[in-house]
């Protein structure tokens, strides 16, 4: 018999083998599941034995059938004596203690078998790549997305436990079922506080501030991520949000190859640059629903482009906190300037303290545009000692001669025109009827922010997560987070259909109480107080300590030291 005869018979004789024992599995579940809660009676063809009765309980039915179907009859033999079929009515009570497993006692030997309930065949490839995921496996992952861990750090953390991680794959296969169902639930809790804020609001549409993040440290103007919020002013609550990608590692090894892509879950959905992301995202979440006021800072064209394509009398208010930090980038510019020979310098204290004056205009003239206007103007006066424009809020009023500024140096007035002219043009472009009409509602994306902070525990700029999947499933759980607090953990967790633990509800009750408790500290007068003052106390032993030490550090210290090196000794030699 020649070589290439012997494969071909050999070949053969393993297909028929194989065809063989696949029908032999497909018959038994035939048969488990055409005799429910009768005995079904099966000889075991590799045996000499009896037969040996597999009786199917009605306490066992669903146990049964999950074995037959995800175990690939594992337990059809005994693994201590090799006898079967086992009796599955012998299950031991421990399957309430541990779900995933069902064990089996053999009734000849005693031995106890066990198999996995969420494992399938591995000798099937099609039920391989389909298999379920442990229930543990799913709560490690989702306890990694709530924390902003990937599987690199995940296997770092059960290696320092002496604890067998799962593989990569297991961990992205889990992860793909567990981002579904945090999407989910963020998707719920913002249609739910969309409707609240639609209940509340009394105008036309809705009142909503607006702000974008990207996951890139730096400016992030090339970042390949990004996400925008929409924020209602009457819940406070997330209403909106959306996500984009502009990169899919797929679909790039894919066109590297000149091939295809495979079917895959693509989450590229711009094209632009990532300075159009804000823009992009805030006109497919105003296209859903009609809003008449948006919130938002002034470093975007959004508003232009929401008015040319979605609504053309749409209302803008400027956010007070960006608008706060236009001015002192603008008086920073000024800082250590020359005005001339009878001016004051203008440094942190002067810069503090028109920033400060700025705040209290505009907080105590709440939608009065006049007030605001008023306001403003009478800084500079104020603080060169003419008190003549001084509203009631001046307290040289009450106390002349007494009267010393609490925030300028040494608390005496501020000396020189040239000084005097800066801070007026400074000042000047915040007076506009344009601008102060924007800034009277005092809107804020204070909320917005606080979300894109969240985002950043959840994804990590130092890491990118922007090529699968894996982004957006984490801006969904930040969001979860904003709206209903650690309770989205137990919420997900639910979707998944584990079993409800007391160490998960310790843990959301304490988190919960903590967060509720740390945000009625910050709240407080008193407590704002106290932070600013341990503000102005860090700087100041800053300031002492960078003026006893000299220059410590210096960015190209070495290559300035060099030129003036050079420098010398050219005219030494001249």
């Amino acid at each position: 018999m020649s070589s290439s005869e012997f494969r071909y018979r050999f070949n053969a004789i393993g297909v028929q083998a194989k065809s063989a024992k696949k029908q032999k599995k497909q018959n038994l579940i035939q048969n488990i599941r055409g005799n429910s809660g009768e005995s079904i009676t099966k000889s075991c063809s590799n045996h000499n034995g009896p037969s040996c009765p597999v009786t199917r309980s009605s306490q066992s039915t669903k146990n049964i059938t999950v074995i037959a179907e995800t175990s690939s009859l594992r337990l059809r033999d005994c693994a201590e004596c090799k006898t079967g079929p086992l009796d599955l009515s012998k299950v031991k009570d421990s399957i309430q203690r541990d779900p995933t497993y069902l064990h089996v006692i053999c009734q000849k030997c005693g031995h106890i078998n066990n198999v996995n309930l969420q494992e399938t065949d591995n000798n099937d490839k099609e039920e391989r790549r389909g298999r379920k995921i442990n229930p543990l496996a799913r709560r490690a992952v989702l306890g990694c997305l709530h924390q902003g861990l990937g599987h690199s750090q995940y296997e770092g953390l059960m290696a320092s436990m002496n604890i067998k991680a799962m593989s990569e794959n297991t961990f992205k296969r889990a992860e793909r079922e567990v981002g579904v169902m945090i999407e989910e639930t963020s998707k719920e809790s913002c249609d739910k506080w969309r409707k609240k804020e639609k209940r509340r609001g009394k105008g036309v549409g809705m009142k909503a501030s607006y702000d974008a993040g990207w996951q890139k440290q730096g400016r992030a103007h090339n970042s390949r991520t990004g996400q925008g919020t929409m924020v209602g002013l009457q819940t406070g609550k997330c209403i909106d949000y959306g996500t984009k990608n502009a990169y899919c590692r797929k679909c790039v090894e894919a066109e590297k190859r000149g091939a295809d892509p495979k079917p895959h879950d693509c989450r590229l959905n711009h094209v632009g640059s990532a300075k159009a992301m804000e823009s992009s995202i805030a006109i497919e979440i105003c296209q859903k629903d009609q809003y008449q006021v948006l919130i938002g800072d002034d470093d975007s064209t959004v508003i232009s482009r929401l008015r040319a394509e979605v609504n053309s009398n749409l209302e803008k208010w400027s956010d007070i906190n960006h608008a706060t930090c236009t001015l002192t980038k603008a008086l920073y510019e000024g800082r250590g300037r020359n005005f001339g020979p009878d001016n004051d310098r203008l440094n942190e204290h002067v810069i503090d303290h028109v920033k400060t004056c700025f705040t209290y205009a505009l907080h105590q003239n709440k939608n009065n545009i006049s007030g605001i206007v008023e306001g403003i103007k009478a800084i500079v006066p104020h603080s060169f000692g003419d008190h003549t424009n001084c509203g009631q809020w001046c307290r040289q009023r009450k106390d002349p001669e007494a009267y010393r500024h609490s925030t300028l140096p040494s608390g005496r007035d501020l000396r020189g025109d040239g000084l005097k002219h800066f801070l007026n043009d400074v000042l000047q472009p915040f007076t506009t009827e344009e601008v102060v009409k924007k800034l009277a509602p005092l809107g804020s994306t204070q909320r917005n922010e606080c979300i894109n902070g969240i985002v950043g525990t959840k994804n990590p700029k130092k890491r990118f997560y922007g090529g699968s999947e894996s982004s957006d499933y984490r801006v969904s759980a930040a969001v979860a987070q904003f709206n209903e607090g650690y309770q989205y953990l137990k919420t997900v967790e639910e979707k998944m259909g584990c079993a409800e633990e007391e160490t998960l509800n310790a843990y959301i009750t304490r988190m919960q109480r903590k967060r509720k408790q740390c945000t009625e500290r910050k709240q407080k007068r008193s407590s704002k107080r106290r932070r600013k003052e341990l503000k102005g106390k860090r700087k100041n032993k800053q300031k002492k300590c960078e003026k006893k030490e000299g220059t410590t550090y210096s960015s190209g210290n070495l290559y300035i030291k060099l030129s003036s090196c050079k420098r010398i000794f050219n005219n030494i030699l001249v």
